[in-house]
């Protein structure tokens, strides 16, 4: 098959089916075992250019000029298990519960700095030691390189009900499903460490 083909073939027109107005039928049961693992190495700005996660810190010395520059290239990897139960309370009403539990969150820093101007009272340029001497005198220790947390964390619960539309005449000729959907979550989760 040619690529012009193979091409038509992905644009043809097809039918959706998103489930979005589906529910089960009465007393049956339905459970998604989900795993996610995601990483991220850089942001978006609002004009669609790659961004740092971090932006550059520079440092300055009061009336002395710049220390240096700390900047993060941080590496995120977030690794959950979503677990999704259902039932059939009858034929047109469903009701579940969404239960997200993070595995691990996992941070590589890869902390650098650039040094900055030559410092007099020094008699050299500050260094990345000299930069992380002077956070720790203020009580901010330097992180560690990698940090891993979140470890079997259970996220906030979701819990829901869809309700379909008995099908009248004009949405059955016109081919149309209706259903309404109700979500609650549940704060389960715990807010993120301030760190």
């Amino acid at each position: 098959m040619s690529s012009r083909a193979l091409a038509l073939l992905w644009l043809a027109a097809g039918v959706a089916h998103a489930a979005e107005t589906t529910t089960l039928p009465q007393g049956a049961f339905t459970l998604d075992v989900g795993y996610l693992h995601s990483t991220i190495t850089q942001a978006w700005d609002g004009k669609r250019r790659s961004r740092p996660l971090i932006e550059d810190i520079p440092r300055y010395e009061p009336g002395a000029g710049l220390q240096g520059v700390l900047s993060a290239r941080p590496t995120v990897l977030y690794q959950a298990a979503l677990f999704q139960l259902n039932y059939g309370v009858t034929d047109w009403l469903t009701v579940g519960a969404y239960v997200p539990l993070v595995l691990a969150t996992t941070v590589n820093l890869n902390f650098q700095w650039a040094e900055g101007d030559f410092q007099s009272q020094l008699g050299r340029t500050y260094s990345e030691d000299d930069f992380w001497a002077w956070a720790g005198s203020l009580g901010q220790p330097r992180p560690p390189s990698r940090w891993v947390g979140n470890r079997s964390t259970l996220a906030d619960i979701i819990l829901g009900a869809r309700a379909r539309v008995p099908q009248l005449a004009f949405l059955k000729a016109a081919g149309l499903h209706v259903a309404g959907t109700l979500q609650v979550a549940l704060p389960t989760g715990r807010p993120p460490d301030p760190e």
